[in-house]
Order: C-alpha cells, then sequence, then structure tokens
C-alpha cells in the first residue's frame, strides 16, 4: 500500500494500491505501453524534479519486483497496455516521457530528449535564481528558458502537427 497526499483547494491523505498510486501519473501511459520497472522504481524512489510532480507529494519508496508485476498486471487490464522493449538509457520517468513520443508520433529520441534536458536546466536555474539573483540576473534566465522552451516546442510542433 501507497499513502500519499494530492494537493488541491485541500490536501488529501490516500493510502491506496501501487497500481492506484501510478493512475495519478498518467503520462506513464500516454503510449499505452507498460513503463519498465527502473521507470515504476525511480518514479516511486526518488521523485524527478524536472517533472511537475507538485500536485501528488509522497514519501520515496522502493518498489519490489512481484509488487511491480502485481501493480502492472492490473493496469494492462485497466488500459490495454501492451508489453514492449524499451531501451536501456529510458530508465527514468523523466526519459520514458520523452520516448513515448517517439512511439507515438515519431519523434526522434535523442533530439528531444536534449532539447528537453536544456528547456529543464534553464527552468530550474530560473526558478533558483527568484530566490537567490539580482532582477537583471533573472530576467537573463527568464530570456534563457523562454528560448529552450520555444526551440521544443518548434521541434515537437514540426512532429505533431507537420
Amino acid at each position: 500500500m501507497v499513502t500519499y497526499k494530492v494537493i488541491g483547494n485541500t490536501a488529501k491523505k490516500r493510502t491506496t494500491s501501487l497500481a492506484e498510486f501510478l493512475k495519478c501519473f498518467k503520462y506513464l501511459f500516454t503510449a499505452n505501453a507498460v513503463p519498465s520497472f527502473k521507470i515504476v522504481n525511480s518514479l516511486c524512489s526518488k521523485p524527478d524534479p524536472r517533472l511537475d510532480e507538485g500536485r501528488i507529494t509522497w514519501k520515496p519508496f522502493e518498489v519490489s519486483e512481484q509488487e511491480y508485476r502485481d501493480a502492472m498486471k492490473l493496469l494492462q487490464e485497466d488500459f490495454g497496455l501492451e508489453e514492449i522493449i524499451v531501451p536501456r538509457d529510458v530508465d527514468n520517468p523523466f526519459n520514458w516521457i520523452i520516448w513515448q513520443y517517439q512511439l507515438t508520433h515519431k519523434v526522434p529520441y535523442i533530439e528531444h530528449l536534449k532539447l528537453a534536458e536544456i528547456e529543464s536546466m534553464c527552468k530550474m536555474l530560473m526558478d533558483e535564481a527568484v530566490e537567490n539573483s539580482s532582477e537583471e540576473k533573472q530576467l537573463e534566465l527568464h530570456i534563457q528558458y523562454v528560448n529552450a522552451s520555444s526551440k521544443l516546442d518548434d521541434f515537437l510542433n514540426a512532429y505533431l502537427n507537420g
């Protein structure tokens, strides 16, 4: 069982199965594929600051292989997920999200990953600057973030809308 809070108008504490907890992360299932054990364990054991999981909080925990198999069986039944071969470097939720674009829209994984990592780094630096830097530095980092986001958007739009 997993205990977590969903932040909204009021923080509601919930205790559910691993499968129900994972349903909170819709991005795990956009390609209707089963995320690997490494991806699920990474999500549960060390939340990734590159992902916007701000509405859900939990105490990090390790997932056993049996818990993973049981959860995936239920999720396959609920969502019709298919088992696929996942490349070794797709070993965390961030990379999994990026890789699913390749599965669903033929977006080149490596180039997409590089652009997404640059955007993410710019966002983290910008967020840190709010508390630690001058307004001039904050503006400079904000512009870098907007530029990185625009490059990523342009890249994705060529595949998603082209």
